[in-house]
């Protein structure tokens, strides 16, 4: 899908920004770390409450 349709529907829908990363289609596949690491970076850590 095209990334400007990508970063409507993400704005539009749950509100958060698109993070663009080189690696083609199969991002997790060629390039694994990348993507583990922004999903790492953004998840609570386990054991502490959420903020807010």
């Amino acid at each position: 899908m095209p990334l400007a349709f990508q970063r409507r529907v993400v704005r539009e829908r749950p509100g958060i920004a698109v993070e663009d990363m080189p690696g083609g289609h199969l991002l997790a596949l060629s390039r694994p770390a990348e993507p583990a690491g922004l999903l790492c970076r953004g998840a609570p850590q386990r054991g502490t409450a959420p903020a807010g």
